[in-house]
């Protein structure tokens, strides 16, 4: 492919994307690329964010009319115990579903050192935490604070 670049007087980049660049504009290419791949990385981010909210508040609701109807309607003994399970359980997969997002999506910055990393499902599970912001260990630091999500590095 090097050769059949020299002959045709193109670039690897030139063939491989099918578009001609002349040198003097190739850095201003490479970072205008640069940021809308950091763009498109947020926005995917911000979308996953939207999906985890839906998740979680819809399995959260799902959970809450269960118990409701499990309570004030259901008379027989046995069909409140499964409604019981099965409020838990969609509790218990949304929850988990939720956080699988939260910790694969965006990093976590900490307040010590600004070491912006993603824990394991671990130690955001485990981990005390008001919204998105959680109080673990930096990996970097060692130390403990109230780490905040951000959408990228």
């Amino acid at each position: 492919m090097l050769e059949l670049c020299q002959i045709l007087d193109i670039s690897v980049n030139e063939l491989l994307t099918g578009e001609f660049i002349e040198e003097r504009n190739y850095q201003q290419k490479a970072e205008d690329n640069l940021l809308m791949m950091a763009n498109q990385e947020v926005k995917q981010t911000k979308k996953m964010f939207f999906y985890e909210n839906v998740i979680g508040i819809g399995s959260t609701s799902i959970f809450l009319i269960l118990i409701f109807m499990s309570v004030y309607f259901v008379e027989n003994s046995v069909l409140k115990v499964i409604l019981f399970i099965l409020s838990f359980i969609f509790l218990i997969i949304g929850v988990s579903i939720a956080l699988k997002i939260e910790t694969e999506e965006g990093y976590y910055e900490c307040q010590k050192c600004h070491h912006k990393y993603i824990p394991s499902y671990q130690q955001v599970y485990f981990a005390m935490h008001y919204g998105r912001t959680r109080y673990m260990k930096c990996p970097h630091c060692q130390k403990r604070s109230w780490q905040k999500k951000i959408y990228s590095k």
